[in-house]
Order: structure tokens, then sequence, then C-alpha cells
């Protein structure tokens, strides 16, 4: 065997063994025992649309779907963390948005996730946003932490973190007064996971792999910005 060729079976063994020392890694790090939180908090998860009310629809693919599975991951991975959570559906239902406020109210949630998909008549818009209610403070600080982890997650911005964080009044994001940011008491924001009508993010967020990370990339979130606040 010549050394050219042998140099080259080296490098080829070299990367598959360090891709798969990463795949590995990665199996571990879903299946490992969490440590127990510092700061454990409460923390109501919100699956918008449902039922008869599907959210942007792409060929076969539904809002309402698509960011079921994305709660329910992000509260299996937050439960599992030992914070307290409570979805506002976890099936096929339809709540009025007063219901769903209402839900993180009553269990005096310390803070409140509503997730959603985004849609645009351009296939170019991409991207993911996170939104808080106008003048709120602690709301925009939670949006804030939450988007300094998603943009560790390859492909899921599109921009500056800073510019994708938006308050509910801006124009940029139509100018709603958001009823679940407003009627929750907790700290809320609105994730806007990435646009249905962009052709790569719909790929990225149908990948069971893709949902891991980002889940994981808004616990982390959550957590660094639960313990900035000292919550017990």
């Amino acid at each position: 065997m010549s050394t050219s060729l042998a140099e080259s079976l080296h490098t080829l063994i070299d990367a598959e063994a360090a891709r798969l020392h990463q795949v590995i890694d990665e199996l571990l790090a879903r299946h490992a025992e969490p440590a127990a939180p510092s700061h454990a908090a409460r923390i109501c998860i919100d699956a918008g649309h449902g039922g008869g009310d599907p959210g942007a629809v792409v060929g076969n693919v539904q809002e309402k779907d698509v960011i079921l599975e994305y709660a329910l991951e992000l509260g299996r991975q937050l439960g599992a963390r030992g914070h307290r959570i409570r979805l506002t559906r976890g099936d096929d239902t339809f709540l009025q948005l007063s219901d769903r406020a209402r839900i993180s109210n009553e269990m005096a949630a310390d803070c409140f996730l509503s997730i959603h998909a985004n849609f645009a008549s351009s296939e170019v818009a991409d991207g993911a946003w996170i939104i808080h209610a106008e003048g709120s403070r602690l709301g925009r600080g939670l949006a804030k932490a939450i988007f300094s982890e998603l943009a560790t997650v390859p492909g899921i911005l599109d921009k500056d973190p800073e510019t994708e964080v938006y308050a509910d009044a801006t124009p940029w994001v139509g100018g709603r007064r958001l009823t679940v940011l407003r009627k929750t008491y907790a700290p809320a924001v609105l994730v806007e996971l990435g646009f249905l009508s962009n052709a790569d993010d719909l790929t990225q967020l149908l990948d069971p792999d893709e949902r891991w990370r980002i889940c994981k990339a808004i616990a982390n979130g959550i957590e660094a910005w639960s313990k900035g606040r000292s919550i017990h």
C-alpha cells in the first residue's frame, strides 16, 4: 500500500471515528440522568392553535401538529430536569386564548411559553422569532435568554439574535397586542420556531433530532433566565 493511500485511509478512519463519538455523546446526553436544578421553576407551555384551528398549513403539514410535538418534547426535557410543567394542551384540542392564560395563572407559573411556527407569503422569510408583551421587562429578559441559546442551533436563525426579539406591538410582527402574553401574570413569550413557508425551516422543524436540539436550547435558555431571577 502506498504511503499516500495509507494516509488517506487513516484520515477517513479518524473522521468517521470523530463522527461516531459525536453521535454517541449526543445519545448519552439524551439518556443521562439530569442533575436536579438549583432553581426549579413552574413553567406553563402552550402549544398554539389546535382542534378546528390548524394554524399555518403547508401541503399536509399543519402548524398545530408540528408545535404540539415541540411542546411535548420541551415539557419532557424540562420535567426531566426537575421543573414543574403544565401544558395547556397535550392533544389536538382547541382552547380560547383567555383559557391558555388562565391555566398559567392557576398554576402560578414562573414563566409562560406559547409555541408557534411562522408563515409568510414569501418563501425567503426564515428563522425563529421570540415575541414578548410591549413594556414587559421580565418578558423581554426571558425572550433574550431563550434566544441566546437558540442562536447556538445551526439553521435556526437568519440574523443577529437581538434583532429577532420583538415586542408584540411592533409593526414588524403585525402590531398585535397578544392576549396570551398580556393576560398571563407570569413573564411570557411567544416563540415562533421558524417559517413553515420556508423549505429549509420546514425540513428542520420536522426532523425529530432537530426538535430535540431546539427544545434543549429553549430549556437551557429558560434555566439560565430562572437562575438569574433566583427562582426556587
